[in-house]
């Protein structure tokens, strides 16, 4: 029997802080949605992990650095 979902991950509430002693922090809320693999739709979502990371290098980087 085929498997009636579909699923995806969608990143909420996302937001980098800082800087504080020159360090960031990520804040970012993880979902897993459940979607119709016969409509497509949307049949629920689901709360999976709140991240508050330190983060390891300066998120205001220019490209190619």
């Amino acid at each position: 029997m085929e498997n009636p979902y579909i699923y995806g991950v969608l990143e909420k509430e996302h937001l980098i802080t800082g800087p504080v002693a020159g360090k960031y922090m990520r804040h970012n809320q993880i979902f897993r949605q459940l979607l119709s693999r016969e409509t497509q739709q949307l049949v629920r979502e689901e709360f999976v992990t709140e991240n508050n990371a330190l983060m390891m290098y300066s998120p205001l980087l220019e490209p190619g650095q």
